[in-house]
């Protein structure tokens, strides 16, 4: 059901999008080297599931919950008419939290919020497909350098860890820009080719029990978290009337 639900809503957002192209009348863009593009992206995701084990008579319930904010402004230059180079400078929110529950009373609580700060040196090539729309391919790579907080409730036990973390991101996303104006335009992404590195060193309520943990990840994600829209203003650019 939450499949659908997110395809659904997918669906809905590149209708919009499209209609936003096609209805918009635009001026022949040309991007010009020199130009300079300034931008950004806020993303947004929520998940919310609720499991019921029949072993207990349904007794027993497993709730999990992960929201995840980011804000990510960016500025870059065209070092030729198709090709930018940029970086952008931002903030991101994790919170995710997995809950156990007997006839409505909570057993068991694992949270997790991390915070960070990101630094995103990235770039992009733009192929012309119409007089205002492009085709673009992005290569990131995005630095996250920030803290990490666990807690664990069982039954009367509370257990809190803290610690640093660290990540790398490196992925290739496909896009679409569309000029409304010679300075304005449309964007959006969906999918991407990823490779992640994740690190942390947490320290155990507040002790030097230090543990580390590394993890890695690569492959293809079309996921729902991997779309987003937004607009971009190029300065000193130019326009073919």
């Amino acid at each position: 059901m939450f499949k659908l639900i997110k395809i659904n809503i997918m669906k809905k957002v590149f209708i919009v999008l499209l209609i936003a192209i096609f209805a918009i009348p635009a001026a022949k863009a040309q991007i010009n080297k020199g130009a300079i593009l300034l931008g950004g992206s806020l993303g947004f995701y929520q998940r919310k599931t609720t499991d019921e084990d029949p072993i207990f008579n349904n007794h027993t319930k497993f709730k999990q919950n992960e929201t995840s904010f980011s804000f990510l402004p960016e500025s870059g230059f065209f070092i030729s008419n198709s090709f930018v180079l940029g970086i952008g400078l931002g903030y991101q929110h994790n919170k995710s939290e997995f809950n156990v529950y007997t006839d409505n009373d909570l057993d068991y609580l694992h949270e997790k919020n991390t915070n960070k700060i990101l630094v995103n040196p990235y770039s992009e090539k733009y192929f012309k497909i119409g007089n205002n729309i492009y085709i673009t391919l992005a290569a990131n790579i995005n630095l996250g350098f920030g803290k990490k907080n666990e807690k664990f409730h069982n039954n009367d036990t509370i257990e809190d860890i803290t610690g640093n973390t660290f990540s790398l991101d490196i992925f290739i996303t496909p896009g679409i820009t569309y000029f409304i104006s010679k300075n304005w335009a449309l964007s959006g992404n969906a999918g991407k080719i990823y490779y992640s590195y994740n690190s942390t060193e947490m320290i155990k309520n507040g002790n030097d029990n230090n543990y580390n943990s590394n993890t890695n990840n690569y492959g293809v994600s079309f996921s729902f978290n991997t779309f987003s829209i937004g607009i971009r203003y190029y300065l000193r650019n130019g326009t073919k009337e």
